[in-house]
């Protein structure tokens, strides 16, 4: 299985926002049949709906990925999924799009620690 690479990973694809929120994305790339290799629950609130990162498995895609990667890129338990691969607001086909064997392009959300 060919590992997640961080290409396009840069200063542009990581904000904070005015809530203090840190905003970031990343691109997963995966083989047909490979694990993500995330738990995550399904949230709605008034700040959006979305998917929150339970726990992150090790040698799953994620796990790779993290390995590759430099904070604040790392996916960890207690990040906020809002968009995957365009999807956002449906929590149901975001859970679906995550399950697919297709690559990921998603926009995480944390609260900043700066």
């Amino acid at each position: 299985m060919a590992p997640p690479t961080p290409h396009g990973v840069g200063h542009n694809n990581v904000e904070t926002n005015a809530d203090g929120m840190l905003r970031f994305k990343v691109e997963l790339r995966r083989q047909p049949g490979a694990r993500l290799g995330i738990d995550v629950v399904l949230v709605s609130s008034l700040q959006g709906s979305g998917l929150v990162v339970e726990s992150v498995s090790e040698g799953g895609v994620v796990d790779e990925w993290n390995r590759k990667v430099w904070e604040p890129f790392r996916i960890r338990a207690g990040d906020f999924i809002v968009c995957v691969n365009g999807i956002e607001g449906n929590i149901q086909a975001l859970g679906a799009e995550l399950r697919s064997d297709r690559d990921i392009s998603m926009t995480l959300q944390r609260a900043s620690t700066d």
